[in-house]
């Protein structure tokens, strides 16, 4: 059970003025079998986004290196985790992305603080077609769900609907309220690492709404 309390936090996320279908015009949805409740994929940039996108970040000197398309199905929830990105067979920690929500679905991110152990992803699992670009950072157990209401502590919630810049070096999660639509969500990650969240902002601040 996540509790429901909420703390005074800093943001942690930055809606931006980023109006542009990101996808290339001869992009097509991969097909989810019923039975798949959450799945992401990883793709070079130039597989799935269109030209304008690269000249807008090439505007404040990012380079994109990943996108990664994420799919939920309506109801699910996602595991808390942080995120974690490759670096040669090694696990760095990905300060933040550049989210879309494709397809409007109703969805609540959260940002938590946990007090449970940081359980890293294997330098095996840098080896597995599909979860060797991009993992997580888990917390007790590998692929816990289940907390106690005095492990999580939550930051703060906002429902994503605009291009937004989120933060993900932190414990977070994803929340389907949409009991109808499907979610897809493109994540641009770029070769720059950033120092902070904080440099991030400061990098993007052009793109503020």
């Amino acid at each position: 059970m996540l509790p429901a309390c909420k703390v005074f936090m800093p943001s942690y996320y930055q809606v931006l003025n980023l109006n542009h279908n990101p996808l290339s015009p001869y992009f097509e949805y991969p097909h989810m079998n019923q039975d798949v409740k959450a799945r992401y994929i990883t793709y070079f940039p130039d597989e799935i986004l269109n030209k304008e996108i690269f000249q807008l970040f090439k505007k404040v000197g990012l380079k994109i290196k990943w996108v990664i398309l994420f799919y939920k199905k309506p109801g699910a929830s996602g595991l808390i985790h942080s995120d974690v990105i490759r670096n040669g067979y090694r696990w760095e920690r990905c300060v933040c992305a550049i989210n879309w929500n494709l397809t409007k679905a109703s969805s609540i991110m959260n940002w938590w603080k946990c007090t449970l152990s940081e359980i890293w992803p294997s330098e095996q699992e840098a080896t597995i077609p599909g979860i060797d670009i991009l993992n997580g950072i888990h917390y007790g157990t590998r692929s816990n769900i289940y907390f106690e209401p005095h492990q999580l502590q939550l930051l703060e919630s906002v429902e994503i609907i605009h291009p937004t810049l989120v933060r993900t070096d932190i414990p977070h999660n994803v929340v389907m309220k949409d009991l109808k639509k499907e979610r897809w969500c493109l994540s641009i990650r770029f070769e720059e690492t950033f120092s902070s969240w904080e440099k991030a902002l400061e990098i993007l601040r052009p793109y503020f709404i």
